[in-house]
């Protein structure tokens, strides 16, 4: 399973990425994991999507794809 990394995640692109997430879920497209940047505040979503803060850049994890929103 691959794991994903959205910058902007307080955006339009990024809340409508978690809005899918929470409903869907990414599995049939192969994704296990979402981390979300967001300069608002840090949330944990669920158990599987983490929302970092953007001072926290240096701390990110690996991640297979990245969407810069």
């Amino acid at each position: 399973m691959s794991s994903l990394l959205i910058i902007g995640g307080s955006g339009f692109f990024g809340k409508c990425f978690i809005d899918y997430f929470e409903k869907y879920s990414f599995k049939s497209w192969g994704i296990k994991n979402i981390y979300i940047t967001s300069r608002t505040k840090k949330i944990i979503l669920g158990h599987q999507t983490l929302i970092y803060n953007s001072e926290d850049f240096m701390s990110l994890p690996e991640t297979d794809y990245i969407i810069y929103a």
